[in-house]
């Protein structure tokens, strides 16, 4: 998938308008020139990394929003955090059940119940990170 960079510089636009900001405004949130948003609005350039994600803050938006220059429709992010809220239920569930089997083999093999507990822990932990990612993924 190619970045369209007028789509992007049209969503910039539109976010900083629906947002109630000038485009001063928005450079000094961001402690930049004026000239710079323009520059960006007008599909010149765009913004760096860093910035991407501050401007995302700003308007409660995902960097992949910004860089796709369209925002996700509500049923996406619905989703989204249907995924997330399931997977950190499956990520938490790994790391409390990773603690029984330690319960009972910690007296006969210390070695296997540290493998047996470490393993779903870590996965569970795992997959909690992963529940902060994927509502930001696109179907």
């Amino acid at each position: 998938m190619q970045m369209n960079i007028e789509k992007v510089a049209a969503l910039l636009v539109k976010l900083r308008k629906e947002n109630g900001l000038t485009q001063n405004d928005l450079s000094t949130k961001l402690g930049i020139s004026f000239q710079a948003v323009s520059k960006w609005e007008r599909g010149e350039n765009l913004p760096e990394a860093g910035m991407l994600y501050e401007i995302a803050k700003i308007y409660n938006i995902t960097v992949d929003e910004i860089l796709n220059g369209e925002l996700l429709s509500k049923s996406d992010v619905e989703v989204g955090v249907v995924r997330k809220n399931i997977l950190l239920v499956i990520g938490f569930a790994l790391s409390v059940i990773s603690i029984i089997p330690f319960l009972f083999l910690y007296q006969s093999d210390l070695q296997l119940a540290l493998i047996v507990l470490f393993v779903p822990f870590v996965i569970g932990i795992v997959l909690n990170i992963v529940s902060h990612i994927v509502p930001h993924i696109k179907n």
